[in-house]
């Protein structure tokens, strides 16, 4: 089961003072109720403020990782 850190309090748009840990469903169910998004809309929002939240080197190891993977999937 995957974990998310929620900092964000998504009904007020403002940091809360203290993270707070919700499962990959209970984020993806309050960015539905908050921001009336789809389920692929809320999937897109999490991602990108997630991928967001990673430093550059972070991100080309993981484009890396991609590729590696994608390679050996063919």
């Amino acid at each position: 089961m995957s974990v998310a850190t929620a900092i964000l309090n998504l009904s007020k748009g403002k940091l809360m003072e203290t993270p707070t840990y919700l499962r990959t469903s209970e984020v993806i169910e309050n960015l539905r109720s908050a921001r009336d998004f789809g389920v692929g809309e809320a999937y897109a929002y999490a991602f990108g403020w997630a991928w967001a939240m990673l430093s550059d080197e972070d991100q080309l190891r993981m484009i890396a990782r991609t590729e590696e993977m994608l390679k050996e999937k063919n």
